[in-house]
């Protein structure tokens, strides 16, 4: 899930760049991941599944 590689160090260029004094990290799936889910929430990152139907 490289999604949640982007959710991870594009909050850090915003907040160094674009000096943002806040971010959200969100990432939207089609699934769920038994592997990358407990990390990205050990991240701080917010996972989504949507639904396909």
């Amino acid at each position: 899930m490289y999604s949640v590689g982007e959710a991870l160090v594009n909050p850090l260029l915003l907040t160094r760049v674009a000096r943002a004094r806040s971010v959200r990290s969100v990432v939207l799936c089609g699934e769920a991941d038994s592997v990358m889910d407990p990390l990205a929430e050990e991240l701080g990152i917010e996972l989504v599944v949507m639904d396909s139907a």
